[in-house]
């Protein structure tokens, strides 16, 4: 399973599970469960993820999150994500099947019911197979 990056409207990449295992040891989270109580899995530093793909000389202005499996989408200003915010690539050593939300997830902490704020639930996204990302000239 694979999820597509789009870093503004020139690159496009392909990540699966065995890639993001790659990423240095300093992006990982081996643990999400000592973040996020309750929720097995490994995963990447949002934060980190996103803003090492970016080219020089810009900023993330907007990330668009995207799950074809349920046709949903959420769309937030990046400085309203928490550094705490994770990428969620396997679970329990394996890719995360559909059933659990697969093929990657996004847990963000801080997080309220949706519709009540812009940094609500609804970023908590199952099923994430696409993140687009706006950027705007520093």
């Amino acid at each position: 399973m694979k999820i597509l990056i789009t870093i503004g409207s020139e690159v496009s990449i392909e990540f699966d599970r065995v890639k993001f295992v790659q990423f240095p040891h300093e992006y990982q989270v081996p643990d999400i469960s000592k973040f996020i109580p309750g929720r097995p899995g490994r995963g990447l530093k949002f934060r980190s993820l996103l803003e090492s793909l970016k080219p020089e000389g810009v900023d993330i202005e907007l990330i668009s999150l995207k799950a074809s499996h349920d046709q949903f989408e959420k769309s937030i200003q990046w400085q309203l994500i928490p550094v705490g915010a994770v990428l969620v690539y396997e679970i329990h050593g394996e890719e995360i099947p559909l059933e659990k939300g697969g093929p990657f997830r996004l847990y963000v902490p801080g997080t309220v019911v949706c519709g009540q704020a812009e940094l609500d639930n609804c970023v908590n996204i199952k099923h994430l197979d696409r993140i687009d990302v706006e950027l705007v000239t520093v």
